[in-house]
């Protein structure tokens, strides 16, 4: 064998070494050097740990918001929301808590939570966070109200928004609500009612804002348990308060419904701890308001009255004696808001029982009892109306001296329809028309400032002059 045709005997060292001086080339071309390749690489090494922390972190933060949520979810109870007694702000509320209801169970069962379902979870249960409260269903909460109005003469007012309140009268404060089976605060944690206060002191620090119509945000405490009970009662509850503070402006009663842990649909109103004086002596007004409307600032004029009702407003406007509140003497009678009402007009005999002893105070008082309960405080006429459907009637005699002293006119079709159910609207315009109320709009705007009028009664409404003459004092 030739020798150049030998293979060398190192050769394949030689390759080995031009194979790794090839590589150390290619790594020069690079920018690098050997410890920078091992400095990256380790760099990496590290990326690929903070992955796999971050994803040990992500999933720990995902089972503790499904541990929330689930906690949360336990607690809440679906059935209020078909509660009666709240109301929501639209008709598209209740149907948006429902499917917000099945969203969260959604949630808890997905076993492939990503960022944005994790921050939507987390945002769901209630929290306080330095006096911070946030959650879904506690938003929602904040677009319904509970059925609930304080009951009395709303002639209080208040600087600070210009609105008018109740004030405490023989330490009781009656609320008129649908709500069923609410319990002092303490006795029950699903529904019940609370009392709150405002010292003197804080009122007076609030700064007068009249050009906002809201509650102001007065520093409140809450009443002891032992210093009032709570009394279910006919269309309401009763509060008595026992002890009242000291040096106590307002008293905030408030009803709540739980719909889950720390949330709760709710509503409240202020209470005068006693009557304002006024610094100068007013003048005693020729005509007193007797009507009120409700809290949302509404008259619903086309609405129905109670027989309870009706009393009230006729014992008022007839000055009758409204000192008796003890309960009323009948069967379905239960002590009530209206007691002194009702003594004062069956004192008259103006109102009567019913055949069964019953006097039916939340009954709707139709047109011809109306005339009945007006008779008795009216002068007489001799006059015969001419509806045809009162003859015979058992209270024709009071219609036919209602029509006498011009106080009705009937329909265009020459009917009274004495069984119908007066409207609210019907029935101030009759009484304004006994008291001697003869005004046009005019004459209102003369002789009232700031008048008080109504969301739901505008100026071209057929009785919107009866209904401002019948919720505003006239001199």
């Amino acid at each position: 064998m030739k020798k150049d045709a030998q293979m060398p005997k190192y050769g394949m060292r030689k390759l080995s070494i031009g194979f790794v001086s090839c590589l150390l080339g290619l790594t020069l071309v690079a920018g690098l050097v050997p410890s920078q390749a091992y400095a990256s690489s380790k760099t990496e090494l590290a990326k690929m740990t903070e992955v796999k922390e971050d994803k040990e972190s992500f999933d720990h933060r995902v089972k503790e918001a499904k541990e929330a949520l689930k906690k949360y979810m336990d607690t809440l109870d679906p059935a209020v929301l078909d509660n009666p007694a709240i109301h929501y702000e639209n008709d598209q509320v209740k149907g948006q808590v429902k499917a917000a209801i099945q969203r969260a169970k959604d949630l808890l069962a997905d076993d492939k939570i990503d960022q944005a379902k994790l921050e939507e979870m987390e945002k769901i249960p209630f929290k306080n966070v330095d006096g911070k409260k946030s959650g879904l269903f506690r938003d929602f909460t904040h677009k319904a109200l509970v059925d609930f109005e304080v009951l009395g003469d709303r002639d209080q007012e208040n600087p600070h928004n210009k609105k008018k309140y109740t004030a405490l009268k023989d330490n009781k404060i009656w609320i008129k609500t649908n709500l069923k089976e609410a319990k002092k605060m303490g006795e029950s944690d699903k529904v019940f009612l609370k009392l709150n206060y405002v010292k003197d002191q804080d009122y007076k620090d609030q700064k007068i804002d009249a050009l906002s119509s809201s509650t102001p945000k007065y520093k409140k405490q809450e009443l002891p348990l032992g210093d009032y009970s709570v009394k279910a009662v006919d269309q309401g509850y009763e509060i008595t308060i026992h002890k009242l503070p000291e040096a106590c402006k307002f008293i905030k009663p408030i009803v709540m419904v739980k719909l889950a842990d720390k949330t709760y649909f709710e509503n409240g109103d202020l209470v005068f701890a006693s009557l304002e004086k006024s610094d100068q002596k007013a003048e005693k007004a020729k005509y007193e308001k007797y009507i009120y409307g409700y809290e949302d600032q509404s008259f619903r004029p086309e609405g129905k009255i109670s027989r309870a009702e009706a009393a009230s407003m006729i014992a008022h406007l007839a000055g009758l004696d409204l000192t008796d509140q003890s309960k009323a003497n009948f069967k379905d009678t239960p002590s009530a808001w209206y007691n002194a009402a009702i003594h004062a007009m069956v004192k008259k005999d103006l109102m009567l029982a019913d055949k069964d002893g019953n006097f039916r105070p939340n009954d709707p008082i139709t047109r011809g009892e109306f005339a009945r309960a007006l008779a008795g405080i009216d002068k007489k006429s001799d006059k015969k109306a001419p509806f045809a459907d009162i003859k015979g009637h058992e209270f024709e005699e009071a219609i036919n001296q209602a029509y006498g002293n011009g106080h009705i006119v009937g329909y265009p079709d020459g009917s009274f329809k004495p069984n119908g159910q007066i409207q609210r609207a019907e029935a101030v315009t009759i009484l304004n028309h006994y008291d001697g109320r003869i005004k046009d709009q005019k004459d209102l705007l003369k002789e009232a400032k700031d008048l008080k009028t109504f969301k739901d009664v505008k100026e071209g409404y057929w009785a919107y002059v009866q209904v401002v003459l019948a919720a505003n004092s006239f001199k």
